[in-house]
C-alpha cells in the first residue's frame, strides 16, 4: 500500500503543477486583456504564440496527473481485490475463535 501511496503524492504533485500553469495561462490572458488594443501586431502574435505553448503545457501536465490518478485507483482496487479473500479468511477464523 506505500507504493500506492507514494504514486498518490506523485499524482497530487502533477495536479497541483498543472492547476500551476493554469493559473498562469489565467493571468497571461487578463494581461494580454488589459493591455489592448496592442498596435504592434507582431508583438501581439509573439505574446500569443508564447501563450499558446504554456496552455498546451497545461493540457500535457493535467493529461498526465489525470492518468497518474486513473492508475493509483487501479492499483488500489487490485490491492483491495487482492486482500479480499485474505480479509474473509481472517473473519471466517474470528468466528470460529468465539465459538
Amino acid at each position: 500500500m506505500s507504493k500506492q501511496a507514494t504514486k498518490y503524492v506523485g499524482a497530487i504533485q502533477l495536479g497541483t503543477s498543472a492547476a500551476l500553469t493554469g493559473y498562469r495561462v489565467i493571468q497571461s490572458i487578463l494581461f494580454l486583456a488589459n493591455a489592448l488594443p496592442i498596435r504592434d501586431k507582431n508583438d501581439l502574435r509573439v505574446y500569443i504564440e508564447d501563450l499558446m505553448e504554456i496552455v498546451e503545457q497545461a493540457r500535457d501536465q493535467s493529461q498526465a496527473a489525470q492518468s497518474a490518478f486513473k492508475e493509483v485507483r487501479a492499483d488500489i482496487f487490485q490491492v483491495c481485490a487482492s486482500s479480499r479473500g485474505w480479509i474473509l479468511r481472517c473473519i471466517l477464523i474470528l468466528r470460529s475463535c468465539k465459538r
